[in-house]
């Protein structure tokens, strides 16, 4: 999967899950004051983002996922 397939299916996962439009949504979007995310709503997203990426987020890195592009680089690491 390339890094732009990622980021299409990023965006249209965080799209249905916060309500926000896919053209809104960039790599420097900030979840919570960009795209209003509360942070259920973000440990709701964390959930559907490792079924549907099938990768594992843990604890100590759910607080370091602050934008998009946090949590695109994420996934780009683990699925290499």
């Amino acid at each position: 999967m390339t890094a732009e397939e990622i980021f299409k299916k990023l965006k249209k996962l965080i799209s249905a899950e916060l309500g926000v439009v896919e053209a809104e949504i960039s790599e420097e979007s900030h979840l919570q004051e960009d795209l209003n995310a509360d942070p259920l709503s973000i440990a709701d997203l964390i959930i559907k983002l490792e079924k549907e990426f099938g990768i594992t987020i843990n604890q100590e890195q759910s607080p370091k996922l602050q934008t998009v592009g946090d949590i695109l680089n994420l996934i780009e690491d683990q699925i290499g």
